[in-house]
């Protein structure tokens, strides 16, 4: 118990820097003693967007997800933008990254599965490139 708050309060001093990389050192230091909200903190201030994803999904936190998505899809991650709409089912979302990213390929192919009513939208906009 002493050795974890020494570790704690170590983690705290690095987590004060703003330096990325020591950061996100110190989320992946956090989770191991369970400081499962400095972690989280630590990773927003690194801007840890593929570790927040893994969390918030595995906690199966919908409503931070949905905060994720929107600010990665704002600040033109769609990548993790695309994968928390796509875990929280919000299929109108993910097919608007695609074509929003001019991604007109994989947005036919995902019309094709998940919204075929669609496609001849998404096909239409492919043929005015």
């Amino acid at each position: 118990m002493i050795v974890e708050r020494e570790y704690y309060v170590k983690l705290s001093e690095i987590g004060k820097e703003n330096n990325p990389e020591k950061l996100k050192l110190v989320a992946d230091l956090a989770f191991e003693l369970g400081e499962f909200s400095f972690a989280e903190t630590a990773m927003k201030q690194a801007n840890d967007y593929s570790g927040l994803l893994l969390f918030y999904s595995s906690t199966q936190n919908r409503d931070k997800l949905k905060k994720l998505a929107e600010e990665t899809k704002q600040k033109g991650v769609f990548n993790i933008s695309f994968s928390s709409f796509f875990q929280l089912n919000d299929i109108d979302n993910c097919l608007a990254l695609l074509v929003d990213a001019k991604r007109y390929p994989e947005a036919g192919i995902f019309c094709r599965t998940y919204c075929p009513n669609k496609l001849s939208e998404v096909i239409d906009k492919w043929n005015e490139v």
